[in-house]
């Protein structure tokens, strides 16, 4: 967003803030209503396997985070995986490398029964 702000020389200012989560981590959304109990504490861990990819990033190289973030989903049967994703976090660009970029972003999008949640999380920025 603030690229496309830039590039169309809005007079706007974006204010990024931080995603409010739920007491389990769970992004905050309406969609989560539509979530079991045990829905929830399955998606939980959707945050947690984020974390886990911010820590691996030190020492990973991106498709091995990647990987290691899509074999975790898959051990969950109820979590459905539709995206996820290591881009820039300027342009949006997925990114093969750390070197490609100083700010980068993880995103996910899953599928908890028919409830789709997405989430992102900053793996490093300079």
């Amino acid at each position: 967003v603030r690229n496309l702000v830039k590039q169309l020389n809005l007079s706007v200012q974006i204010i990024g803030c931080p995603i409010v989560r739920e007491a389990n981590n769970l992004a905050m959304s309406s969609r989560n209503e539509r979530l079991t109990p045990e829905q929830k504490e399955q998606a939980a861990n959707i945050y947690k396997f984020l974390q886990h990819a911010k820590q691996h990033a030190k020492t990973l190289t991106v498709e091995e985070v990647k990987n290691n973030f899509v074999d975790s989903i898959k051990n969950i049967p109820t979590l459905q995986l539709e995206y996820f994703e290591i881009a820039d976090g300027n342009t949006l660009l997925s990114i093969n490398n750390w070197s490609e970029t100083n700010y980068c972003v993880a995103f996910v999008a899953v599928f908890v029964g028919n409830v789709r949640l997405i989430d992102n999380v900053t793996l490093h920025k300079d």
